[in-house]
């Protein structure tokens, strides 16, 4: 009988995102189960290759049979390169791999340096071994068990977990605004967005939430396109201050480039709101159908500016689309019971 739970995942110092929720969520629910349970991490860099193995060594000779005197019966294994720990009962549910050296090597790395080259390899290797080595492998979603199964041949079901603001959500009458958190990174894409406002003729009112390195860059975009009076950079927002802007809002825009899982769209539906979003958004698109509950279009600022233009033109259209989108989410249960009950079977 399983009692005594080990999660294992990494902290980027200074970084607070969904993988830190996610982990935090389930150390909660696992306690709020019976179960003895801690989170346990080690901090990790994506500095430079030397740093990186130094750090896959370092999992790798974490011994989990024993912690502090006690011996959990299971050990959850959450981030790379977590799995590589040894534990004769170690489950993987998989957030991602470490992507730079799969599905975004050829983006990031045009002309990779021969230590980035065996960098890879041996990571492909290693995951390849520690992987095979889980008496269970899950993910959060069905593009990231797409991406395992194509970049290693192995297969994992996903398990969809709630978002960390699911019980504080609620709806009010659109004030006619796109609201876009998320982390201003280029993967993120708000600049994208900013480009389809400029194309059309009198765009929404558009408020982009969040920080990042992209900061900079996206308000010299805004004043590139004479939009400043019309987009607007809040920054980062309160968890009041978020679900009124969901509240409230006639759409939300979350169109990231391949998006592991993503609890921006869940949020948005669980609002009722539509969602923006794009063909290559991964994630998002287990959840969103086009002009059902929300638009999936080409990520192109043309194409994203038809959509917003739409969004402007037919606000009881939105309406009618975002509670939709809420009859869809509240069909899928999203529970940590749910959730325990899969990893923990």
């Amino acid at each position: 009988m399983i009692r005594r739970l080990a999660i294992a995942s990494v902290q980027v110092p200074f970084v607070q995102g969904g993988a830190e929720y996610l982990a935090q969520g389930l150390l909660q629910a696992c306690r709020h189960s019976g179960y003895q349970a801690d989170l346990i991490t080690l901090p990790f860099s994506y500095t430079d290759a030397p740093k990186m193995q130094q750090q896959m060594h370092a999992w790798a000779q974490m011994d989990f049979t024993q912690l502090n005197g006690v011996d959990p019966d299971m050990v959850i294994c959450l981030k790379f390169p977590a799995w590589y720990l040894q534990h004769p009962v170690k489950v993987g549910w998989i957030l991602h791999q470490h992507r730079p050296v799969y599905d975004l090597w050829e983006q990031l790395y045009p002309q990779p340096s021969t230590q980035e080259i065996e960098l890879k390899q041996q990571i492909e290797t290693w995951d390849q071994q520690a992987l095979k080595q889980c008496l269970h492998l899950f993910t959060i979603s069905k593009n990231v068990s797409q991406r395992l199964q194509t970049s290693c041949g192995l297969d994992a079901s996903p398990i969809y977990h709630p978002s960390p603001l699911a019980d504080a959500l609620y709806t009010a009458p659109s004030e006619g605004f796109i609201f876009a958190p998320s982390r201003l990174e280029p993967l993120k894409r708000q600049a994208l967005l900013i480009e389809a406002a400029a194309q059309v003729p009198h765009p929404p009112q558009i408020r982009i939430a969040g920080t990042g390195t992209q900061a900079k860059a996206l308000a010299e975009l805004i004043e590139k396109h004479d939009l400043q009076d019309k987009v607007k950079l809040v920054g980062e927002l309160s968890q009041a201050e978020m679900l009124s802007h969901y509240a409230h809002a006639s759409a939300v825009y979350f169109a990231p480039y391949d998006e592991d899982y993503g609890y921006i769209t869940l949020e948005a539906l669980g609002a009722a709101k539509p969602v923006i979003t794009c063909s290559d958004s991964g994630g998002p698109l287990e959840f969103i159908q086009h002009q059902v509950n929300g638009w999936i279009c080409p990520p192109e600022a043309h194409a994203l500016a038809l959509a917003l233009a739409q969004v402007q033109a037919n606000p009881s259209w939105c309406t009618r689309l975002g509670q939709q989108g809420y009859e869809m989410y509240q069909a899928l249960h999203l529970s940590w019971d749910k959730v325990l009950f899969e990893l923990i079977q």
